[in-house]
């Protein structure tokens, strides 16, 4: 933090500036019982020349160190390796002009390191940045995506909850940490918290246009599909076991294939493998269980909830004039590279005339609810 720091270090953790002596002899000597009432008068003049002048115990560090200082660990106990969440906040001072510049140039360093695949550096000078600059919050955010890159999950989840800790009003920092969150969540297979910052960020993104929304949208279909697949899995798993178990009661085991294999028979499906074979219950059992399993039998989405260009599952329609939908980047590349018209319709169309179809998308987020196993058509 540079002189500010140091000299907040000496106010507060040191002992009080030396009094010249009740003689007046103008020395830096400090006396035995010190007394202004005592002796000659001390001259007004010197009271502010010697507290100036006196050493203080933060001097030393910034003469005897280099002249390039950090923040004492005393001041800032926790600011290098430790984020300042919003739950234990470190009162800190404000950085100094040359802390901020200092801050900037090792931002820029570890943003040069971070494009070579040099993380481990760039989380260096990330970490140096932020020593000088506690509340910055996008030096949080690019140590959390180079940890991101080297698979420290612990680490990003820390950074990330500290950039969201900074920036409780949102913004872009505050998007990225929802999104940094939302990637440790699932790599540490807590899918419910990882589809809930996810979608903070998507939402934020596609509030502010951001072009990393698509990013975030695929994500946010990988940890949707792999929370469905958790759950398809038990709750295919427990069909089996009641299924079993109804076999069971009703005495199928041993007419499955015959009268002296049912023992063996029961063994077989209690195996739970995939190779498993399933009692034959009557058809109206069946058909119950087929009913009981229609969130975990996947099909084909419905067509107008897919791209004509794309053919998946819209991510950001938007309407043309011909009240056709297609998908946003898919359209605008599509502009950019073949011509200034409607793909279908032939008929003139710019950038200009795309509007958000935010009834469609709304229908679509309702369906991929409702129907899970379609995140999985999301690419």
């Amino acid at each position: 933090m540079g002189n500010g720091l140091c000299g907040a270090q000496g106010l507060v953790g040191g002992n009080a500036p030396a009094q010249p002596s009740a003689a007046g002899n103008g020395r830096n000597e400090q006396s035995s019982s010190p007394s202004i009432a005592s002796g000659s008068p001390i001259p007004a003049v010197q009271i502010p020349v010697q507290t100036q002048t006196a050493a203080s115990p933060g001097e030393p560090t910034r003469t005897e160190g280099s002249p390039q200082d950090t923040a004492p660990t005393t001041a800032v106990p926790s600011a290098s390796r430790s984020a300042p969440t919003s739950r234990a906040r470190v009162a800190l001072m404000a950085p100094t002009p040359e802390d901020r510049k200092a801050a900037e140039n090792l931002k820029a360093e570890g943003n040069a390191l971070f494009s070579k695949g040099k993380y481990a550096a760039a989380m260096e000078r990330y970490t140096e940045a932020i020593t000088l600059c506690p509340e910055w919050a996008v030096l949080y955010v690019n140590r959390g995506m180079a940890a991101r890159k080297r698979g420290d999950w612990d680490r990003v989840v820390t950074d990330a909850d500290a950039a969201l800790g900074l920036c409780p009003g949102g913004g872009r920092e505050a998007m990225k940490g929802h999104y940094l969150m939302g990637l440790a969540m699932g790599a540490k297979m807590k899918h419910d918290k990882s589809t809930h910052h996810l979608q903070k960020a998507l939402d934020a993104a596609r509030e502010a246009n951001d072009s990393i929304k698509d990013e975030i949208w695929r994500e946010l279909a990988t940890a949707n599909f792999q929370r469905w697949q958790l759950q398809s899995d038990a709750r295919r798993a427990q069909a089996k076991q009641l299924q079993r178990q109804l076999a069971e009661l009703l005495g199928l085991s041993s007419s499955c294939h015959g009268g002296g294999e049912g023992k063996t028979n029961t063994r077989d499906l209690g195996g739970g493998g995939g190779g498993a074979e399933e009692p034959k219950l009557p058809p109206e059992w069946a058909a119950l269980f087929a009913a009981a399993s229609w969130q975990d039998t996947a099909a084909e989405a419905p067509s107008q909830f897919t791209c004509p260009l794309t053919m998946e599952i819209f991510r950001d329609p938007v309407v043309v004039p011909s009240g056709r939908s297609y998908e946003r980047s898919a359209l605008l590349e599509h502009l950019k590279k073949v011509g200034r018209f409607d793909p279908i319709t032939r008929q003139h169309l710019s950038e200009e005339q795309l509007v958000p179809n935010v009834s469609l998308r709304a229908a679509i987020e309702l369906y991929l609810e409702e129907h899970p196993w379609g995140w999985g058509e999301v690419k």
